[in-house]
Protein backbone atom coordinates (compact mmCIF):
# COMPACT_ATOMS: atom_id res chain seq x y z
CA UNK A 1 0.00 0.00 0.00
CA UNK A 2 1.41 3.40 -0.92
CA UNK A 3 1.29 6.23 1.58
CA UNK A 4 -0.63 9.35 0.61
CA UNK A 5 1.27 12.57 -0.01
CA UNK A 6 1.10 14.49 3.30
CA UNK A 7 3.32 17.38 2.35
CA UNK A 8 2.96 20.30 0.02
CA UNK A 9 5.81 20.73 -2.49
CA UNK A 10 7.09 23.73 -0.49
CA UNK A 11 5.86 23.04 3.05
CA UNK A 12 4.25 20.22 5.11
CA UNK A 13 0.51 20.19 5.67
CA UNK A 14 -0.44 21.31 9.18
CA UNK A 15 -3.65 21.35 11.17
CA UNK A 16 -5.71 24.54 10.97
CA UNK A 17 -7.05 24.49 14.51
CA UNK A 18 -10.60 25.25 13.36
CA UNK A 19 -12.32 22.00 14.32
CA UNK A 20 -13.85 21.75 17.77
CA UNK A 21 -15.03 18.73 19.74
CA UNK A 22 -16.96 17.92 22.89
CA UNK A 23 -19.70 20.38 23.67
CA UNK A 24 -20.97 21.51 27.03
CA UNK A 25 -23.92 23.27 28.66
CA UNK A 26 -27.37 23.80 27.21
CA UNK A 27 -26.15 25.81 24.25
CA UNK A 28 -23.64 23.11 23.21
CA UNK A 29 -20.67 25.45 23.28
CA UNK A 30 -17.48 23.74 22.01
CA UNK A 31 -15.18 22.82 24.87
CA UNK A 32 -12.03 21.69 23.04
CA UNK A 33 -10.28 22.49 19.74
CA UNK A 34 -7.54 20.80 17.72
CA UNK A 35 -4.37 22.88 18.03
CA UNK A 36 -3.20 24.65 14.88
CA UNK A 37 0.22 24.05 13.35
CA UNK A 38 0.55 20.32 14.09
CA UNK A 39 2.05 18.37 11.15
CA UNK A 40 -0.79 16.40 9.55
CA UNK A 41 1.21 13.17 9.56
CA UNK A 42 1.63 13.42 13.35
CA UNK A 43 -2.03 14.33 13.86
CA UNK A 44 -3.24 11.42 11.75
CA UNK A 45 -0.91 9.03 13.57
CA UNK A 46 -2.50 10.12 16.85
CA UNK A 47 -5.99 9.69 15.36
CA UNK A 48 -4.99 6.17 14.34
CA UNK A 49 -3.98 5.36 17.92
CA UNK A 50 -7.31 6.70 19.18
CA UNK A 51 -9.16 4.57 16.63
CA UNK A 52 -7.23 1.48 17.77
CA UNK A 53 -8.37 2.16 21.35
CA UNK A 54 -11.94 2.68 20.14
CA UNK A 55 -11.78 -0.63 18.29
CA UNK A 56 -10.64 -2.51 21.41
CA UNK A 57 -13.18 -0.82 23.68
CA UNK A 58 -16.08 -1.36 21.30
CA UNK A 59 -15.16 -5.03 20.97
CA UNK A 60 -15.07 -5.32 24.77
CA UNK A 61 -18.52 -3.74 24.94
CA UNK A 62 -19.91 -6.00 22.20
CA UNK A 63 -18.63 -9.10 23.99
CA UNK A 64 -19.98 -7.94 27.33
CA UNK A 65 -16.52 -7.45 28.81
CA UNK A 66 -16.68 -3.65 29.06
CA UNK A 67 -17.70 -1.64 32.10
CA UNK A 68 -20.64 0.72 32.21
CA UNK A 69 -18.26 3.53 31.21
CA UNK A 70 -16.99 1.86 28.04
CA UNK A 71 -19.69 3.45 25.88
CA UNK A 72 -18.79 6.92 27.11
CA UNK A 73 -15.09 6.29 26.52
CA UNK A 74 -15.83 5.21 22.93
CA UNK A 75 -18.05 8.28 22.46
CA UNK A 76 -15.40 10.78 23.60
CA UNK A 77 -12.46 9.05 21.92
CA UNK A 78 -14.33 8.87 18.61
CA UNK A 79 -15.20 12.58 18.89
CA UNK A 80 -11.50 13.37 19.34
CA UNK A 81 -10.45 11.15 16.43
CA UNK A 82 -13.10 12.69 14.16
CA UNK A 83 -11.96 16.21 15.05
CA UNK A 84 -8.31 15.38 14.29
CA UNK A 85 -9.14 13.85 10.90
CA UNK A 86 -11.52 16.69 9.96
CA UNK A 87 -8.95 19.32 10.95
CA UNK A 88 -6.16 17.51 9.11
CA UNK A 89 -8.33 17.45 5.99
CA UNK A 90 -9.12 21.16 6.43
CA UNK A 91 -5.41 21.93 6.71
CA UNK A 92 -4.48 19.97 3.61
CA UNK A 93 -7.40 21.42 1.63
CA UNK A 94 -6.31 24.95 2.52
CA UNK A 95 -2.93 24.36 0.83
CA UNK A 96 -4.14 22.56 -2.27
Amino acid sequence: MTRPQLTHPTRPFKTCGTITFTTCNRTNDPLFRVNPGIPVESALEHASHLLACINELSLDAALGDGSSQTGWAVHYLSDMARAIVDDALSGSAALS
